[in-house]
């Protein structure tokens, strides 16, 4: 079972967790309450919904710089072998 996720300063912990009581009834589904700054709620689906497409975000990007790595290795490991071919016709 899902349950609330409450962000609340310690600090702070006996002066803001009672309006918790007052949002619960509001909410529908599973959501993250924040309390650090003000106070506001958020779906926790709608919150994994986001990490899950920055994180495929940063896979993406990733694997994207691992190809271009990969293919400047290539170029570089041919350039060394036109160099070394053309080094071996001129003598």
């Amino acid at each position: 079972m899902i349950r609330d996720e409450i962000l609340v300063p310690l600090s702070e912990l006996g002066k803001k967790l009672p309006y918790y009581s007052k949002i619960k009834p509001q909410l529908t589904v599973p959501s993250g309450i924040d309390m650090e700054v003000g106070i506001y709620s958020y779906s926790l689906t709608d919150k994994a919904l986001e990490e899950a497409r920055i994180k495929a975000k940063e896979e993406e990007k990733k694997k994207l710089e691992e190809e271009k790595k990969k293919q400047e290795e290539q170029g570089n490991q041919t350039q060394t072998q036109n160099q070394t071919s053309q080094q071996s016709q001129s003598r």
